[in-house]
């Protein structure tokens, strides 16, 4: 069932004034350089409380002094603990549960305090693998453990970045839409126009009875990129873990579909459209990972700036607020939308995408915080 309008989410909210400016598509915390468009950091709003995850300090007894270095060695899967990697528990069971959590609420969507990190490790370590030992505790700030689940988490956060790029890449690819970077642009900026990609059903011209909020197809095929990687998972009483409603990774999916439309919209993606005739050559033009096909049989692949990575310097400002804006969406409507996603898994297991059907472009702008 589509959402529907309501005032109460704007009144749940914080910095009312700021959230709504945003919402309705002006930046105003977004500043440019003096040599071109490029997005720099935002200032960071602070998140509210956790709720469901108490961060305990970690007492200095418990880090070894092997700590103290002068230079930080790189952990790899190798250094990590005997038995660690058996079965497929490590990538199977033990790094989805973790980023399940991190994609939960009230967490940060790029930073998790150290000392919380720790905890999430250890509550999950125990159910995973076994009660920790007193004497031999393999989960401490920069050991193996520690460090190689911060790169899959890193991982896990570009992979909404990813999943957007793919997902709209096959939309276009699919639709057929023109290589001219004009059309591109002019349909990039027809989803921005106050972000009309939020909203499942937008075709009206009154913005009060736009409905649907989070879940339009691009944000829902986003978002099952985070169920699909969290396959595998076992609940964590300790964290609360069936409690969780996915909200920090939906804001992810927000930021990364907003981002893969702004780069469209100025020319900072582009695509490599190889022809048929030529991917039937033989081996070397084989599709690849990366390639979506096309309607006619051509395969498309996105490139894009080198100074335009899904990362916090750029989109941690929208993140953010998008999250401000999904922690007042009551839980039974997050359900609604993690029970939509899952049809999508599939296209976004195999880093493709489904076809979206066009709204007609209006000049209005609309108030996020006016839905549910």
């Amino acid at each position: 069932m589509p959402t529907s309008p309501s005032t109460d989410l704007k009144d749940a909210c914080t910095d009312k004034l700021s959230l709504a400016v945003w919402a309705q598509g002006v930046e105003v915390p977004t500043v440019f350089n003096t040599t071109g468009n490029k997005r720099l950091a935002g200032t960071a709003v602070d998140m509210p409380p956790s709720k469901r995850i108490k961060t305990d300090e970690v007492r200095k007894e418990e880090r070894p002094d092997t700590m103290i270095e002068t230079s930080k060695p790189v952990w790899k899967n190798s250094h990590l603990p005997p038995g660690c990697l058996d079965s497929n528990t490590w990538r199977g069971v033990f790094i989805p549960t973790i980023a399940y959590a991190a994609g939960g609420e009230n967490i940060d969507p790029w930073y998790i305090d150290n000392n919380m990190l720790v905890r999430i490790l250890m509550k999950a370590w125990k159910v995973v693998y076994g009660k920790l030992s007193s004497t031999d505790n393999p989960i401490y700030i920069s050991s193996p453990v520690y460090d190689v689940s911060k790169q899959r988490l890193d991982e896990w956060r570009s992979g909404f970045g990813s999943a957007a790029i793919m997902m709209i890449t096959s939309l276009i690819a699919s639709k057929s839409i023109t290589a001219a970077y004009e059309r591109q642009s002019e349909f990039a900026r027809h989803w921005l126009y106050g972000n009309r990609f939020l909203f499942e059903n937008a075709s009206s011209n009154d913005k009060k009875e736009w409905t649907g909020m989070w879940q339009s197809t691009f944000i829902l095929e986003t978002f099952s990129a985070h169920l699909v990687y969290t396959q595998g998972r076992v609940p964590v009483d300790e964290l609360r873990s069936e409690e969780q409603l996915c909200r920090t990774a939906l804001a992810l999916s927000a930021a990364a579909v907003k981002r893969t439309f702004n780069l469209l919209s100025t020319g900072k993606m582009s695509f490599e459209i190889r022809t048929r005739t030529a991917v039937a050559k033989g081996k070397k033009n084989a599709a690849q990972k990366s390639d979506v096909p096309a309607s006619n049989g051509d395969l498309w692949e996105a490139s894009i700036s080198n100074d335009e990575t899904f990362s916090e310097q750029l989109w941690g400002y929208d993140s953010r607020m998008f999250l401000k804006a999904i922690m007042c969406v009551p839980a039974e409507n997050m359900l609604e939308i993690i029970e939509n996603a899952k049809p999508f898994m599939k296209a976004a297991a195999r880093g493709g995408g489904s076809e979206t059907d066009s709204v007609p472009e209006d000049k209005d702008f609309v108030d996020l915080f006016d839905f549910r």
